[in-house]
C-alpha cells in the first residue's frame, strides 16, 4: 500500500508522538527504535493476511474483499 503525502505526514506525526519509544529524524525520512538503528520511513507498507481468504488480485486497499458486518 503506497500512501499519499498527507498519510505519510500523519504517520510521521503519530510516530513522533511516542517519543519515549521511537525517534523520528529531524528530516523526517528515518526513525529509530530503542536499538538506535536508523530505519527508513517508507511511503509503502506491505501486509500479508494471517488467515482467511487472500486479498483480491489488484486490490489497492487492505480492506478490499471484506464485507460490512450486518
Amino acid at each position: 500500500m503506497t500512501g499519499t503525502a498527507a498519510q505519510l505526514a500523519a504517520k510521521r506525526a503519530a510516530m513522533a508522538a511516542h517519543a519515549t519509544q521511537i525517534t523520528v529524524a529531524a528530516d523526517g525520512i528515518s526513525f529509530t527504535l530503542s536499538n538506535d538503528l536508523a530505519q527508513p520511513l517508507w511511503e509503502t507498507e506491505y501486509y500479508l493476511p494471517a488467515a482467511g481468504a487472500p486479498v483480491p488480485p489488484g486490490a489497492t486497499d487492505v480492506f478490499a474483499g471484506l464485507e460490512e458486518a450486518p
